[in-house]
């Protein structure tokens, strides 16, 4: 869920900082599987392969899949164990 103090997107907490195009989440390195469908059209881009490298949600394209820069400012998505 999106929030008015962060309207635009969410971090998911995975990454390919180790190796370009190899998402994998923070603290699990659990490796996340993609298909070109789950991605914003044109993501991800190669010209900015180098500095992209975390994933967010972005809202204005209707929740897909972006990669951006990790110091970008954007909210955060964590999964809780269900109580």
């Amino acid at each position: 869920m999106f929030s008015d103090e962060n309207p635009f997107a969410v971090w998911i907490g995975a990454n390919d900082r180790n190796s370009e195009g190899i998402y994998k989440f923070v603290g699990t390195a659990k490796l996340l599987t993609l298909d070109s469908s789950q991605w914003v059209p044109g993501e991800p881009d190669p010209l900015f392969a180098a500095d992209d490298d975390c994933l967010e949600l972005t809202r204005m394209d209707n929740y897909m899949l972006d990669d951006w820069w990790c110091s970008g400012f954007n909210g955060i998505l964590c999964e809780a164990d269900p109580v």
